[in-house]
């Protein structure tokens, strides 16, 4: 009996080890036709680039009305003239009131200004800046944010006041904007 289990041993190692030979030169064989009939392939990566400039109608200088209010839009272009490689971009962008002497140096007096037509349609507000409620690709133009400013208690006497827009653009790939803005878009919002 023990003749026999030693036999039938003898065969299964026999067979273990002409399989796992068998496996090996298919594998072999396999991967050597795959290096002769597979040519190579040359990928080419390119930078996205993301240029925006903001545009306000008029030349900058604005004169109050009797209400204390100016006529100002402000729009947001992803430019694709100088920008080669431009790529679709989230925006958002921040309104900073400052108060300049005659000299054009800032003060830092406060000065409280509200947008009575904010383009909520288009763009939300979170803490101090609007987020454009879109995809703005290359070549394209906002919705105006506002179209006027009211200076709620006038300006200083012997002072200007500037509005200045700041704006920031971040890609839309990746969900980068949770990372840098704290927010992400979806479903046309911005959320955190």
């Amino acid at each position: 009996m023990k003749f026999r289990i030693k036999k039938f041993t003898s065969k299964i190692s026999s067979l273990s080890i002409a399989l796992v030979l068998v496996c090996t030169i298919a594998a072999g064989g396999t991967t050597a036709y795959m290096l002769a009939k597979t040519g190579s392939k040359t990928n080419t990566f390119i930078k996205g680039d993301a240029n925006i400039e903001v545009s306000e109608p008029g030349d900058g200088n604005y004169t109050l009305d009797w209400n204390n209010r100016i006529a100002k839009e402000v729009y947001v272009t992803n430019d694709n003239k100088t920008t080669t490689n431009a790529i679709p971009v989230y925006v958002r962008v921040r309104l900073v009131p400052i108060v300049r002497d005659a000299d054009g140096n800032g003060t830092g007096d406060s000065v409280q200004v509200e947008y009575p037509d904010l383009n909520t349609a288009n763009w939300e507000q979170h803490g101090d800046y609007y987020y454009y409620k879109g995809v703005l690709q290359p070549g394209e133009t906002t919705k105006a944010l506002i179209k006027t400013a009211w200076i709620k208690d006038g300006i200083p006497s012997g002072k200007t006041v500037e509005i200045q827009v700041i704006a920031d653009s971040i890609q839309t790939v990746g969900g980068v904007s949770k990372e840098a803005w704290g927010l992400l878009y979806g479903n046309g919002t911005w959320h955190s």
